[in-house]
């Protein structure tokens, strides 16, 4: 299918964790359309990609993880904010898993608990920031998230309003 044909733009949307970051930054030759998340791509302008923007209520928690040399992970379903996530978990909606990962020692090889460890600079509200979430469960959510008040997605301000300049 020819996309200029079509006259209706195609847009991508990453998660800002390290695969969404990792594939957005090989777009990073390519032009930010001003006031928004997006980068244009191709001369005829019907092909966007963006990049979830870190919500405010994040900017503490992210800042301190940089101050560590570290990115904070950010699927979409991260962008709520604690009460949601926390009453979805509670529920059994989302499902979380440890972050593991393994010590490169050749005479002491073991695994790390990543999220023990992370746990200690997160809120306690916010302790699923250093957990990762089951695949399985991430389409249970997007059900469940759905049936939430329109102000529970306020954290989407700035995608909503970049996707505005670009449908304009």
């Amino acid at each position: 299918m020819n996309i200029s044909r079509t006259n209706r733009p195609l847009l991508g949307l990453f998660d800002n964790d390290s695969t969404g970051r990792a594939e957005f930054e090989r777009l990073k030759n390519i032009k930010i359309l001003p006031d928004t998340i997006f980068r244009q791509i191709g001369h005829k302008g019907g092909v966007f990609a963006g990049t979830l923007d870190m919500p405010n209520h994040l900017n503490d928690v992210s800042q301190t993880f940089q101050n560590m040399g570290l990115s904070l992970p950010l699927p979409i379903e991260y962008m709520f904010h604690a009460e949601i996530l926390n009453l979805a978990i509670e529920q059994n909606v989302l499902e979380l898993r440890s972050r593991t990962t393994r010590f490169a020692d050749n005479e002491l090889p073991f695994q790390i608990n990543a999220s023990e460890h992370l746990g200690q600079y997160v809120p306690a509200d916010m302790q699923y920031l250093v957990q990762k979430l089951t695949d399985a469960s991430k389409i249970s959510f997007a059900d469940w998230v759905c049936d939430r008040e329109s102000e529970d997605f306020d954290v989407f301000t700035v995608l909503f309003e970049s996707l505005a300049e670009v449908l304009e």
